[in-house]
Formats: structure tokens, sequence, C-alpha cells
């Protein structure tokens, strides 16, 4: 998604490569003050990890992924925060309301993956979707708003301190010379006789 506003939208990269960051170090920080497990990890619940099956709440075994991963990264969810921040990104800059539609519904697809396969309560993702909030909040207070949203203002501040300008004036005329005007003494427009006012030259005299 950052990788498409690198290149497609310049300007949008920046707020929304903020807010995402903005969201992870606050989930980050809720991981490490308060750890909590997933359902997966709760087998007396009667919920089963559907990819690694059973697993022991102490001590979890995801083979080589079990010391490089943080299994008791539960709240807030980052799989619901970040599919909500791409949902919110698409919604904002998307030109077509069908577009906007489409990203609305991945964190909903994702709320309902994640709830089903037993890695997140409803709850976590309530957290994710606050992080995101704050993460977007902070972002409008230090950088302020978008660059277009920016731009929009400014351009109708602009239009409000010139005013409008002034009235039109009455659309020119044109009327056209008389046939007489242009005819000379020979009666033959735009012919002149030497001597004639209309040629600039003194009139002949006789002998």
């Amino acid at each position: 998604m950052l990788g498409v506003l690198y290149w497609r939208r310049p300007v949008d990269y920046r707020w929304a490569r903020s807010a995402l960051g903005f969201t992870t170090l606050l989930a980050l920080l809720g991981f490490w003050l308060y750890p909590l497990a997933p359902p997966r990890l709760m087998p007396g619940l009667g919920i089963i990890d559907t990819v690694h099956g059973v697993q022991d709440f102490s001590q979890p075994d995801y083979g080589t992924l079990t010391a490089l991963t943080n299994q008791y990264a539960a709240m807030p969810s980052l799989h619901f925060g970040w599919s909500l921040w791409c949902g919110v990104v698409i919604a904002v800059i998307a030109p077509r309301p069908w577009m906007k539609a489409l990203g609305l519904l991945h964190p909903l697809f994702t709320v309902s993956a994640i709830v089903a396969t037993g890695n997140h309560w409803v709850l976590d993702a309530v957290g994710g979707a606050l992080v995101v909030g704050a993460g977007f909040a902070l972002t409008y207070l230090l950088q302020g708003p978008r660059a277009r949203t920016v731009t929009a203002r400014a351009r109708a501040a602009g239009r409000s301190r010139s005013g409008p300008g002034p009235p039109p004036g009455p659309a020119p005329t044109w009327t056209p010379r008389s046939a007489g005007a242009d005819r000379g003494r020979t009666g033959e427009p735009g012919r002149f006789r030497r001597g004639s006012p209309a040629t600039g030259r003194p009139p002949r005299t006789g002998r």
C-alpha cells in the first residue's frame, strides 16, 4: 500500500506513512506494557489453533518461529489495525465510490478471519481501531491536515480574498459602414478617382 502511494500518490504518502507509523508504535507500546494471549492458546475454552493444533498456554510451539515471534501480542490487534488503516486510506483517496466501498470491506473481512481462527477476541479488534484512530490524530496534530486538504483550503481562501471580478460590460457592437461611404466618384465600391478626398491626394486642376 505504501509502495503504491509512494509511486502514484506522493502527495498522500507522507500523511498515510506517518499515521501507520504512529499506529504501530502505539501498538508495540501496548504489547510491552500489558502482554495478552490470543484465544488460540486457550484450548480449555474450546478454541484450537487452526494451523498448529492444540497449544500450551505457557509454552506454545510454533517451530522456528517460536523464538522469533511474540505470542502474547493480542491486544491491540494489528491484524485488524493495519487492515483498518488500509481501508481508511483507500476510502479517503479513491476516486470512485465503489473503490471506497471495497476498501472498507477489507477490515470487515479481516476481523471475521481473525476471530474465526482464534487469533483475536473481538475486543482486540476494538483496541486495534483505537490505536489507528490515535495514529491519525497524532498525524494531524504534528503534521497538520493532508496536503490536498491544505491546497484546497488555500485555493478557497484565495478566491474569497480576491472577491468577485468586475461585472462584464456590454458586448461590443459593430455597425457596418454604408455602401455609399466606400464608393468613390466612379460609383464603384473601393475605387476612387484621383483627386478624391479619400485618396489623400490634392485634386487635379484643369488646364
